[in-house]
């Protein structure tokens, strides 16, 4: 953003969290955000060691049952999760709401596991990869089934409780990680 302003580039790539200042400075202007460009990028994905998901596979599960549970109150109580958000980091209600109520700022517990390979891809293309890392399959890196066990879990548990999000979590499920 400072080189936007002294005019040393024309644009730059700002994540989510500095909306608040991109919002409150004069002279830059939103011109497009990550998701137009790229839908469901792969933005801030939990990652673990292989050797510790397939050592722990039922706290793995666990983690992502509680995820699911938290965006499905974050949905259904933004204003609320906003002010828990700004407590937490200790910052300004103004702050967190300027990213939180973004319609880009998109929380998700699910893979993108098409996402995930895409994002590689991309990568390996523009020579970010080194000889060795072009090797790698990532697909054997990326875990979909304990998710998958989770989701089906939550839903059976508690899926009458908003039906219309739990769906739409099944949905996307299906649409980005088969």
């Amino acid at each position: 953003m400072a080189a936007v302003l002294r005019g040393e580039v024309d644009y730059a790539l700002q994540g989510t969290g500095q909306n608040y200042q991109v919002l409150n400075t004069d002279g830059i202007e939103i011109v497009a955000y990550q998701s137009d460009v790229m839908p469901n990028y792969s933005c801030c994905r939990l990652v673990a060691p292989t050797e510790f998901v397939e050592e722990n596979p039922i706290t793995i599960k666990h983690i992502l049952r509680a995820l699911i549970r938290a965006q499905q109150f974050y949905e259904s109580n933004k204003e609320e999760s906003a002010q828990i958000m700004a407590d937490a980091i200790g910052t300004d209600l103004d702050y967190v709401e300027a990213f939180m109520f973004n319609d880009h700022y998109l929380v998700h517990a699910d893979p993108l596991k098409n996402s995930v390979v895409r994002a590689w891809n991309i990568l390996d293309e523009t020579g970010f990869l080194d000889e060795k890392a072009k090797d790698i399959n990532i697909e054997d890196h990326i875990n979909t089934d304990i998710y998958e066990e989770a989701l089906a879990e939550v839903i059976a548990e508690h899926g009458d409780e908003d039906p219309e999000f739990y769906e739409g979590m099944q949905q996307f499920y299906e649409e980005n990680d088969k």
